[in-house]
């Protein structure tokens, strides 16, 4: 529940700041969308040789993309994960 519950609360929160700034959704290209990154455990540090790496975001980008209409790009890591990496796309090398 709250998976949606997020992404239809940063939709609101996108469309009110847009509001704000006289901005029309409809000039808006995409939102990029990380969500909330509610656990991430790669395997360096759960260390546990049977199981992948792990994340999990919520911030539904569906429930996004349909409340503000606009094209909506999110849940980054996943695809990262499932590519062989660790699920850290966006983040400065440590």
């Amino acid at each position: 529940m709250l998976n949606a519950a997020i992404g239809i609360f940063h939709a609101q929160l996108i469309l009110k700041a847009l509001a704000k700034w006289n901005i029309n959704p409809k000039e808006i290209d995409f939102i990029a969308s990380h969500g909330q990154t509610i656990y991430h455990a790669p395997k360096r540090l759960h260390q546990q040789a049977d199981y992948p790496n792990a994340t999990l975001q919520i911030g539904d980008g569906d429930h996004l993309a349909v409340k503000t209409g606009i094209l909506t790009i999110s849940d980054f890591r996943q695809k990262h994960i499932a590519a062989g990496g660790e699920g850290v796309t966006i983040s400065p090398v440590r």
